[in-house]
């Protein structure tokens, strides 16, 4: 069975490119560029962030449907593009996956453990290849083991979720439905309050 290929870590930069008109005036125009790494490698590639979306989207199209790559490439089209608009945007780029960070399960030193052959959410973790396992460290396969658990109880949680979610809901209807048969809530038992003695 063949692996699926993750969606690499991309890491956008601006750097400012200075041309001169014909009248000498020196022009400034932002230039983006893409650092892209592997997930769980080490390698990274720079690339001009607009030419490589235009790569993406080509190999997209040229590529035909029976080919599994195409629709790979038109996925990776569609989130390279998001992000870069978020990033050019001023916002802060989204994880692909379940981030790291927002789970209470991995440490903060695990987190960056992780993070530190940028491997950024849980799912990536799960299919972490050997290479990054190696390159993580003592207790990389461990780490690895732990996300591939709690993908494994994911599922389970978000039914008992459910559940809670539809109890909680039956009750709500059952009061209102007891309210407006004119049931009234019991008095709360206590003392009165003193009353304040005129001077």
């Amino acid at each position: 069975m063949l692996q699926q290929v993750r969606m690499p870590h991309i890491r956008f930069e601006t750097e400012v490119k200075e041309t001169r008109d014909e009248d000498g005036h020196i022009m400034r125009k932002n230039v983006y560029f893409a650092h892209v790494t592997p997930a769980g490698g080490k390698d990274v590639v720079v690339k001009d962030a607009e030419q490589w979306l235009l790569e993406l989207k080509e190999k997209a199209m040229v590529r035909g449907a029976f080919d599994q790559a195409a629709a790979e490439y038109e996925q990776w089209h569609a989130k390279v593009k998001a992000a870069f608009e978020q990033y050019k945007a001023g916002e802060e780029m989204t994880t692909e996956g379940t981030p790291l960070r927002a789970s209470l399960a991995f440490t903060k030193a695990e987190i960056a453990q992780a993070e530190s052959v940028k491997i950024f959410s849980i799912e990536d973790l799960a299919e972490a290849n050997e290479e990054a396992i190696s390159r993580m460290g003592m207790g990389g396969r461990g780490l690895k083991i732990k996300a591939q658990k709690l993908l494994e109880t994911k599922g389970d949680v978000a039914q008992e979720n459910a559940a809670l979610r539809q109890k909680i809901s039956d009750l709500e209807a059952k009061m209102e439905r007891m309210l407006a048969d004119g049931f009234k809530e019991p008095a709360k038992r206590g003392r009165k309050p003193k009353e304040v003695e005129a001077a």
